[in-house]
């Protein structure tokens, strides 16, 4: 089953949908957050405890194509390779710009907020 941790979310999310995982009778699991890797360490420390269950680390990338954006699921990638950590950081802050550029667009017409929260 592929799960998100919410790695924006509380430290443990990990934890718990491992042991959800497993009380639910899963026997393999592939964590695939958006455009990082950040919970996938944690789900490696819970899933020791369950020796029976196997840990899939993934990804998920949101990838513009023409006329749109699709999200692009990655399996058995190597969380520790900087040169991907690197690549996936280049992409959240590309995608944190082109959210602010967006918002900096539509802000003056019709919003009143800023990007401060980005």
């Amino acid at each position: 089953m592929k799960v998100k941790t919410g790695t924006k979310g509380p430290k443990g999310s990990s934890f718990i949908i491992v042991k959800l995982s497993f009380t639910k009778g899963l026997k393999v699991i592939a964590i695939t957050d958006h455009d990082t890797t950040n919970g996938i360490d944690e789900a490696y420390e819970a899933i020791a405890k369950y020796s029976e269950m196997t840990l899939i680390p993934g990804i998920e990338l949101s990838v513009d194509i023409p006329g749109g954006e699709i999200h692009l699921l990655g399996y058995f990638i190597n969380i520790y390779d900087k040169s991907f950590q690197k690549r996936i950081e280049e992409f959240r802050i590309s995608r944190v710009n082109r959210a602010k550029s967006i918002v900096e667009k539509f802000n003056p017409k019709w919003f009143n907020f800023s990007t401060i929260d980005f």
